[in-house]
């Protein structure tokens, strides 16, 4: 009997002292399983009385990033500090956020758009209750006096949220409201929130509709003509969101000819104006939709494109004022018509491509444009370092690994950093059979190299840290857990601060509401879980039921299927209990039992066709795993919510029961133990569900995401690093 099985016995029979040292002695001798150790030593009770050593501590700890070895354990010290969150907790707080009713005020300037119509009939559509939703509408007043009209009108009125929707927007979701309001429901922090939408003039994404709640600060003194929506929101209370809402919302999808033209201008305006003040940053941003532009004309040419980005040119060349812009003024409208609308195609390009090579009269706006190429250029990620804690092949660590096999298949250098890593180890060759088309590197080798993109998963033992560390233009966070380390990856998260933050499940992304995720959710790898070769129930065989051990964690809840397997033997049925990666433990069951210790992914799938039904009673999870792969096989499947409700739909394609409660669960299973062909025309139906989670949509819906966001340069990097850097070090001084 190994160190690991004396503690587990020890711990078992009550002897907490003897099992505090076994423990102890245990995470020196195998530190690759430190994390999971710690992990039991924790859900026991133990951790209230026992804290690791230094010693201990720097077994779990990587030893060459820039910060020191001391701040990691201390970083770890204060993790262990923090309590899960137990299920009661997060739902009397999910259901009180819930309870709160907010009055939103959707406000819309108009002044002459194309699409006001359709923005109108946009709004009536939404889910959102009718008597909490109202939406005003401001005509045809200068830009500064509009805006201040709206903001002043919601300010002094009942409304909680007020949804800035420009008259050429057209809100496609039809949960677009509910969306932002639950955001603002679940996050007291947030007075302004930042959407992308899509943009007809781009053809891809751009910043442009803001969410504010009453907190908003509104000065008019501060406003100008040209940039007249300014706030002083500090930047903590400010969440900009480039991927969740991009396709929520499209951007003027059918402008009139000098709509497009009184557009480019209004961009380029904001260009130049951006130049002379010397903000080169904001004048890049502006510049870029431009070019995006001009390059968006070229494939579809659309003469509307060609008017806007013509119209940009001019107005970089000083032909126009920020005063031309208000429409009240006829100026631009004459211009269009008599030098624009005037002439053909052919005249207005050979014009257009005079004016990109001429200079401007500006000198800082000639500079900026000379890099308009690099400027305009799309975010093409190339390399890629996905970093997981250890090299053990399970859980969150199969999901980047088969992300970086997908990513690998697109041409991309995909690398999965091991914060721990011996070549000579089972677990490490184990993983390059399995995934020969990724690199594996010691984690502390790819700190210092550069990655287009560096995506962690959540609560990892530390090795989040490291996200702050990597030279990366762009960071990811991945929520891979639910409710129950929500307060330890919050911590984690607001350290770091990650460019992008997604969500494995929708299950996750409820979970996380106030955080705003982007849903990439998990995958099935179809050519094992399949329905070839399953083996379907006749109503004189025993129903053979199949349970994920999860290594036994606490949140697996193992114990209630056994409770609910005794119910069915108790009513006479014949069953047998199959768990499977449950480590050498006893279940008492009063059915025939198997408990089988540790299988790879082929052993899984065989035992499941073998199955008669899949039970995951676990409480809390991000993707269900094995529940999807159950579904993928054509196996009925009882489950809670915990990380299936993607694709499990109580009555449809699953049976859905609460967490925790046996009795449901004994139901269920009594069901499917009566009417096996009707649970089998349900597991039919969930395989049609679950068919369309693959790896290739994961890392898509990752990349396209990314693809989004600005990539930072080298001296971002470094600046972002430094910051890092200051804050975690102040961070760790007062947790000594």
């Amino acid at each position: 009997m190994n160190l690991v099985e004396r503690a587990n016995k020890s711990l078992r029979s009550g002897r907490i002292d003897e099992a505090r040292v076994l423990y102890a002695e245990a995470v020196q001798a195998y530190p690759e399983i430190a994390a999971t150790l710690q992990y039991n030593m924790r859900s026991s009770g133990m951790v209230a009385k026992y804290r690791f050593d230094d010693q201990v501590l720097s077994n779990l700890t990587a030893s060459s990033y820039v910060y020191e070895d001391s701040m990691v354990r201390h970083y770890l010290k204060w993790l262990e500090s923090l309590e899960f969150c137990s299920h009661e907790d997060f739902c009397t707080r999910y259901e009180s956020n819930e309870r709160k009713t907010l009055k939103v005020l959707v406000g819309t300037l108009y002044s002459g758009e194309n699409e006001i119509e359709e923005c109108k009939r946009s709004v009536k559509r939404q889910s959102y209750p009718a008597v909490l939703m109202d939406h005003v509408v401001i005509e045809y007043l200068p830009k500064k006096e509009a805006m201040d009209t709206l903001y002043r009108t919601f300010l002094d009125s009942e409304y909680d949220v007020l949804v800035k929707l420009d008259a050429d927007m057209v809100l496609v979701d039809r949960e677009f409201v509910d969306k932002v309001v639950r955001l603002f429901k679940h996050n007291d922090s947030v007075s302004l929130l930042q959407c992308s939408l899509t943009d007809f003039y781009s053809g891809g994404e751009m910043q442009g509709i803001n969410v504010y709640d009453k907190d908003m600060i509104w000065e008019t003194s501060s406003q100008d003509n040209l940039f007249t929506d300014k706030t002083k929101t500090p930047k903590r209370n400010r969440k900009i969101e480039w991927s969740k809402f991009t396709r929520s919302v499209f951007h003027s999808p059918n402008p009139s000819g000098f709509q497009a033209f009184h557009f480019g201008v209004h961009r380029a305006i904001k260009v130049r104006e951006a130049a002379l003040a010397g903000s080169v940053d904001r004048a890049e941003e502006q510049l870029m939709y431009i070019e995006r532009t001009f390059r968006h004309y070229e494939v579809r040419k659309d003469i509307r494109l060609l008017y806007s980005v013509l119209g940009a040119e001019l107005a970089m060349h000083g032909h126009f004022d920020v005063e031309h812009l208000n429409y009240t003024d006829p100026h631009l409208e004459t211009f269009f018509v008599n030098e624009i609308e005037a002439f053909g195609r052919q005249k207005l390009e050979l014009r257009l491509r005079l004016l990109r090579v001429a200079d401007t009269p500006f000198v800082s706006l000639n500079d900026i444009r000379r890099n308009r190429d690099g400027v305009g250029a799309s975010f093409d990620v190339a390399t890629v370092l996905l970093i997981v804690p250890h090299a053990g092949i399970y859980g969150g660590i199969n999901r980047f690994l088969e992300i970086g096999k997908s990513l690998s298949e697109k041409g991309i250098l995909a690398t999965v950093g091991v914060r721990s890593l011996d070549k000579d180890s089972v677990e490490y060759k184990k993983m390059r059979d399995s995934f020969p088309e990724v690199n594996v590197s010691l984690l502390d080798e790819c700190v210092g190299a550069e990655w287009d993109l560096a995506v962690c998963g959540d609560f990892s033992s530390g090795v989040l840290l490291a996200l702050g560390e990597v030279k990366a233009k762009v960071t990811a966070a991945y929520l891979l857990n639910g409710w129950q380390h929500r307060e330890r990856n919050i911590k984690q998260i607001e350290l770091v601060k990650p460019d992008v933050i997604f969500a494995n499940s929708s299950y996750a992304e409820r979970c996380y509401e106030d955080l705003c995720p982007t849903p990439a959710q998990g995958a099935v790898d179809f050519s094992l879980f399949n329905s070839s070769g399953r083996v379907q129930r006749r109503h004189s065989d025993p129903l053979k039921i199949v349970v994920p051990g999860g290594r036994l964690k606490p949140r697996k809840r193992v114990k209630d299927a056994v409770k609910a397997v005794n119910n069915l033997v108790r009513m006479g049925c014949s069953v047998e209990l199959h768990v499977f990666n449950a480590e050498n433990a006893s279940i008492d069951c009063l059915a025939k039992t198997k408990v089988w210790v540790a299988l790879n992914r082929e052993e899984v799938a065989k035992l499941m066709k073998s199955s008669h039904v899949v039970l995951c009673p676990e409480e809390d999870a991000g993707w269900n795993n094995p529940a999807a792969e159950a579904l993928a096989c054509g196996i009925p499947l009882v489950c809670t919510q915990a990380g299936t409700t993607d694709f499990a739909e109580h009555g449809v394609t699953a049976f859905v029961v609460p967490a925790r409660d046996v009795d449901a669960i004994t139901s269920s299973l009594k069901y499917i133990y009566d009417h096996p062909e009707r649970s089998y025309e349900m597991a039919h139906e969930g395989v049609s569900r679950v068919r369309q989670f693959t790896w290739s949509s994961v890392t898509e819906k990752i990349l396209h995401a990314v693809e989004k966001c600005r990539p930072a340069d080298a001296k971002k990097i470094d600046e972002k690093r430094m910051r890092f850097l200051k804050k975690i070090r102040k961070t760790f001084d007062s947790l000594v």
